[in-house]
Formats: C-alpha cells, structure tokens, sequence
C-alpha cells in the first residue's frame, strides 16, 4: 500500500473509534441522567469533564511527540482509551464520571498533535488537504455508527457495560498501529514543494496571526463540542424523539458531515486550494445560518434537516483548517505547535457543554445553547476573514 494511503487508512480508523468512544456518552445522556437523576447541568459538567483532560494534555502530547515520534503515542494511546471507556461504565456519582471523562479526555489529548504531525512528516504536500479529509471522514463514520451501536448496546446490556463492550475496537486499532505508522526518518516525496507551500515558516505566524488562529480555533470547539455533546438529549427532550429512533435520527447529521467533510477537502486540494480561508468562511456562515434555522424549525423533520445541514458545513471545515495549520507550523516543532494550538481551542471546547447545560437548566430551553453555538460560528468565520494575508502564498513567500 502506498505510504500516503497507508497513513490516510490508519488515521481514519484511529479517528473512527477514537470519536465513537468519545460520543457514546452523548447517546447515553438520557438513559444516564434518568437513572442516576442528574440535571442537565451536571450532565454538562460531565461531558465538559473531557474537554478540560483534552485541553491540559495537549501540550506535553505535543512535546512527547516531538521528541519520541508519533508511533508510540498512536499505540499506545487507543489502548488507554479501552480501559477509560471501561472506567466510565463503572461510575455512579458525579465525582466519578468527572474523573472518568478527565482522564479519558487526557489520553486521547496526549495523541492528538501526532495526528498533524504524522500526516505532515509522511504525506507528501499535495495530498495532506485531502489525506486530512479522508483521514478525518473517520471522526463522521464514528459518530454515525454510534448513535444506532450505542443505542442497540444500552437496550441489549444496558449503558453501564455498553462502555466496557466500546473499549475492544480501541485495542485492535492501538495494535494495528505498529503495521500503519512508518518508523521515524521514513522519506516523502517533496516535488513541486514551492508549489504547494510546504516549505515552513522559519517562524510561527506573528502574535496577531496566532491569535486569531487560536481564537478561531476555540469558536470551532465551542460550536463541535456544543453541537456532539447535546444533539442526542436536544431531540430526546426538546422533540420528543424515542431513545429508539434516537440513535437512527441523530446519527443522520453526522453522515452529511462526513459528506461535506469530504467535498470541502476535495476542493481545498483542487479549485480552491490557495483559497482555503474563504472556503472556511463560507462554511462557518452556512453553518450558523443552517443551526438557527433548525432550532426555529416547526416540525422535527425540518429541525433534523437542519442540523443535517449544519453538521455538513461545520464538518466541512475540517480538512482545509487542518491543512492550513500544518501550513503555517515549523516543521521541527510542528508536535508542540499543534499542541499549544490544539491547548487554546480545547478552551472552548471544555467549557461549552457546561455552559450549554447551565443555560438549558436555568430557562428549561435549548434557545441560550444554540445562540451560544451560532455566535462562535460567526466569529470563527470573522477570524479567518482577517487571516485571509497569512494564508495567501505571496505572504508566506514573503514571511521566509
């Protein structure tokens, strides 16, 4: 198998199980609240639980990469997944799911800046939109196979067990690791590099540039994290959807996410790739445009059709946001770049689920949530408009 599609194969399965685990929570929320009676703003200090290991790992998941290399921490990494899954099936109080989902979110955050690292030391320039795309299409088929799996599993062994049952395909993919992820100082293919920018920066955007980087990275969150962590109970509660048709009816935005993931990282490789930020831009608009306009629905059919339509636009943006983050990263210390990156954004993403649910405890609506979410979609589309001069390849020339 040819390296880029080696590599491209093994992220999509890591990130597949990886996001699978990572929502099961999401699709157990009901049952989970119902029998241990917490109120959705407990809920939402459990789901956030995540975000904030996610967040502090993210860091030295960075540093480690850099100085060990990527195959260990993929390895290694989904097996510790299998026995935190397996912890959070084992909690009843609070306390226990905060440490159970703290230290799960630490686990997989200890990976994630491998994740850009390792598509940007083996995959050749003009494939990484792409390879990213698809690689990160896997994160969208988690998310739609766990909706009817973890739906199936709670009816069948209930929610506790469910998690245990979630941790054996994290164990296969750790293991399979070791044949996907080359050894260190494998060799690319580099033509035509000044064609596709992938010669680095000799430093990182200047402090403007990052800031804008990292606080459209943090809308995005708020907006992923907000939209994953409470679709499930939104339809269960606020449209009275059956656990049943639960699972069917809220994976459905997650197969027009892997749609539009794919379609967006096509053409950020093709028509639009020295344009990646106005693709972006249009993305998050349509996004926000298309939430407000589910919630503002008068039937469930068009809500759903609407949050269809956000998932394919907000999901959209994943693989050209990728590509420009390698893009404007140092190259030796691309790990660590990514982890700080990844530390600012995973702000956002810890803290929105509780937001989300204090606001939904304290009016008894969804309505504060979904402003919340629609407002950092507008804003992350406002900083990549104001990122459009580092993105453009005279600047990065011109930045050498």
């Amino acid at each position: 198998m040819p390296l880029n599609a080696r590599i491209t194969v093994g992220l999509f399965l890591t990130f597949m199980v990886n996001y699978a685990e990572r929502i099961a929570i999401s699709f157990a929320g009901p049952s989970i609240m119902t029998s241990l009676s917490l109120t959705p703003a407990e809920f939402g200090i459990v789901i956030s639980a995540f975000g904030v290991g996610y967040m502090v790992s993210q860091i030295p998941g960075g540093l480690l990469a850099d100085r060990w290399g990527v195959k260990r921490l993929l390895v290694l990494g989904p097996i510790v997944w299998a026995f935190c899954s397996g912890l959070t099936g084992m909690m009843s109080t609070l306390a226990g799911f905060v440490v159970a989902r703290v230290a799960m979110g630490s686990a997989e955050g200890l990976c994630a800046p491998s994740y850009y690292k390792t598509v940007g030391e083996f995959v050749s320039p003009k494939f990484r939109p792409a390879a990213l795309s698809l690689a990160l299409s896997g994160l969208l088929v988690g998310m739609a196979l766990a909706g009817p799996v973890v739906v199936h599993l709670i009816a069948a062994v209930g929610w506790r067990w469910m998690f245990v049952m979630l941790g054996i395909p994290a164990i296969l993919v750790g293991l399979s690791m070791l044949w996907f992820i080359p050894r260190r100082g494998t060799v690319i293919e580099t033509e035509d590099a000044a064609l596709h920018d992938d010669t680095p920066m000799r430093r990182p955007p200047d402090r403007r540039g990052f800031l804008l980087l990292s606080l459209s990275n943090m809308c995005t969150d708020i907006a992923q994290y907000g939209f994953s962590g409470w679709l499930p109970s939104y339809l269960f509660f606020a449209r009275g959807i059956e656990l049943k048709a639960m699972g069917v009816l809220g994976s459905l935005p997650y197969i027009f996410g892997f749609v539009g993931l794919l379609l967006f990282g096509w053409l950020s490789s093709s028509l639009f790739k020295r344009h990646n930020a106005y693709v972006m831009i249009g993305c998050f608009v349509a996004a926000g445009v298309s939430m407000f306009a589910a919630y503002q629905a008068s039937s469930t059919s068009l809500a759903v059709a609407g949050l269809c339509s956000t998932a394919f636009f907000m999901y959209g943006t994943f693989g050209p946001k990728g590509a420009s983050v390698i893009r404007l990263t140092p190259k030796a210390t691309r790990g660590a770049y990514v982890g700080f990156y990844n530390t600012t954004g995973q702000i956002g993403g810890a803290a929105a689920p509780a937001v989300i649910g204090l606001l939904v405890g304290a009016s008894g609506s969804f309505a504060g949530g979904f402003i919340f979410m629609i407002t950092a979609l507008l804003v992350a589309a406002c900083c990549f408009a104001l990122l459009i001069p580092y993105l453009s390849p005279a600047r990065t020339a011109a930045r050498q």
